[in-house]
């Protein structure tokens, strides 16, 4: 019993990293805007602009993987993570562009502008997951607050 809460918990945590690499980070999705902030190893800058443009539109409880399913080209999250240069990992079911039903998931890297134009539902018909995000370091550098 012990043994699988120990697994259901490190499952929970699968997604929820940061990899600080040479030109860019990585965030797993499952990271919510508050525990972004509430992390002092996170890029200050990248903090900062998710407690000024991000938890201005959703609540700080909310995954980056949520945001992103429902971001609209509308928002001012989206300006955001476009001049951030981000690009986004998402697994589809190897068979859903065919139509068919596949026995494993694709990875695909988008940037957010082409992911923005898939909507909720199609994306749901998909089987879409969001699983990462990809800052470049010199998106980030440069952006405005």
């Amino acid at each position: 019993m012990l043994r699988q809460l120990e697994q259901i918990i490190m499952n929970e945590n699968d997604f929820k990293y940061v990899i600080d690499g040479l030109t860019e980070i990585l965030f797993g999705t499952a990271y919510t805007y508050g525990e972004i902030i509430a992390d002092e190893m996170i890029s200050y800058k990248f903090r900062c602009v998710c407690r000024q443009y991000f938890t201005q539109e959703v609540a700080e409880d909310t995954s980056i993987e949520s945001h992103l399913y429902y971001l609209t080209e509308d928002m001012r999250s989206f300006g955001a993570f476009k001049q951030m240069k981000t690009k986004v990992s998402v697994l589809v079911p190897s068979g859903s562009a065919a139509g068919n039903a596949g026995d494993g998931y694709t990875q695909r890297t988008l940037p957010i502008a082409d992911l923005v134009r898939i909507t909720p539902q199609q994306k749901e018909a998909m089987g879409m997951i969001i699983r990462e995000i990809s800052v470049s370091k010199l998106g980030l550098m440069t952006f405005v607050l």
